[in-house]
Formats: structure tokens, sequence, C-alpha cells
């Protein structure tokens, strides 16, 4: 045992060796890609044909979008009954941001939301500045920086009132319930069959938000082939 200690020792010696040779920086584990590099800002546009084979996932999520009988805010509850939310829930670079842009620019889902809104989240689940994007995404004109609370939640509900909406909220990370119940009363004023969908790496965010295991879409890895198109694409020129 003596000699196995001592061998570890020497062992453990030489990676510290190595991590000072190769610079190498000790930092605490986040599995949040905002632990590595600042996300990135997504949006609502995307090529299709830069996406490889999603189409059956397009279209389950599109017949989620669609699908007006669906209750999947987890609830009784009038307001429950007429938002329903939907989350896509995988690890980073399965495609959920894709995803969603492919469901949201879909003729069908454009044909049949009064209102379509798209916030990137990340790890700033500020109601107020949430708000406001989402502000912003339906009147692009409106000036809201100096607003208040009051005033701003005032609009939103005039804006959403009545209205079959999809309202995508992109890379959400926030696991405090009181922050989501909160952004969540502001958004219950749509009409039967308005949307929410969500873009999650964290089982527990989709359950936060109202959606159970059962009903948020897990999106599953390409298969050989399709990752072998997906490397020939990006590796190699045109033809």
């Amino acid at each position: 045992m003596c000699h196995r200690i001592k061998r570890t020792i020497e062992n453990l010696d030489a990676i510290a060796s190595d991590m000072s040779r190769f610079h190498i920086l000790e930092r605490s584990h986040d599995t949040r890609p905002s632990a590595i590099v600042e996300r990135e800002q997504t949006h609502s546009f995307v090529h299709t044909s830069d996406v490889i084979r999603r189409d059956q996932d397009k279209k389950n999520i599109v017949d989620l979008l669609l699908n007006s009988n669906l209750n999947l805010g987890g609830g009784d509850n009038r307001e429950q009954e007429q938002v329903s939310i939907i989350s896509i829930v995988g690890i980073g670079g399965l495609g959920k941001t894709t995803l969603a842009q492919l469901a949201y620019n879909d003729h069908s889902v454009v044909e049949h939301f009064k209102l379509r809104m798209w916030v990137c989240v990340s790890d700033d689940f500020d109601v107020k500045k949430l708000t406001k994007e989402i502000m912003k995404c339906i009147r692009a004109n409106i000036d809201c920086s100096n607003q208040e609370m009051e005033q701003l939640q005032a609009d939103l509900r005039k804006e959403l009132d009545g209205k079959r909406y999809l309202l995508v909220l992109d890379d959400v990370w926030n696991e405090d319930l009181d922050k989501w119940v909160k952004l969540r009363g502001l958004l219950t004023g749509g009409s039967v069959g308005s949307k929410i969908l969500v873009t999650t790496w964290s089982e527990k965010v989709a359950s936060i938000m109202g959606t159970s295991n059962i009903r948020a879409y897990h999106l599953g890895g390409l298969s050989e082939d399709e990752c072998w198109s997906l490397f020939k694409q990006w590796a190699f020129e045109q033809g």
C-alpha cells in the first residue's frame, strides 16, 4: 500500500508539472455554457439548408404547437388551459435552438398564431428585462427603456389580451420558481391555444416551468449517417 501511495503521489506531481508547463488553470465545475464563454444571443431566423435531418422533430413540435386541445401547463385552472408550455430538453449542441427556429418559421405556425415572439433568456432571468424584450417583439418601435414595471405589465397584458400567441423562451437556465411564476402571471391573457416554447438543458427547468418529463420533448442525437453528413457539410467546400 505504501508503494502504491508513493506511485500515486508521483503521478499527481507529474500532472501538476504538466499543468504548469501548459498553463492549465483550475476553475470551479459548472455544466452551464456560460461558465466557459458568454452565451451568444440567438434569434428566430434559420437557413433551412444548413439543418441536417430534423424533419421529424420539426413535425412533432409543430403538431404540439398547433394542437389547441393540449394542456401542458400542468394545472387545471383557466389560465393554464389557455396557455400551454412545451419544453425542448437536451444537452448542448444537439440543436434545440435550431429546432425551435424551424418550428417558429413553419408556414402553418405563422398562419396559426396572431403574435409570435422570440426572446433569448440565458442566465439573466430578470422579469422586468424579459417583459421589455417581449414588448419589443410585439411592437418593434416601442421605447420602454424608462418604463417601470407597473406600466410594462399593463402594456403587455393589453397586447396579449384575447390573442393566440407563440412565445419562444430560448436557452432558459432559471431554477427559481418565484421568478417564473411572476413572469407567467403576465402571460396568461392570451386566447385558448397560446403556446410558450422553452429550450433548456435542464430537466429541472422544464419541471419548474410547468412541463413534466413525460410532456417535455427530449431531443435525441443524430444517427451515424447524419453525423457524417453534418461533418461533410461543415468540413468541406460545397461539392
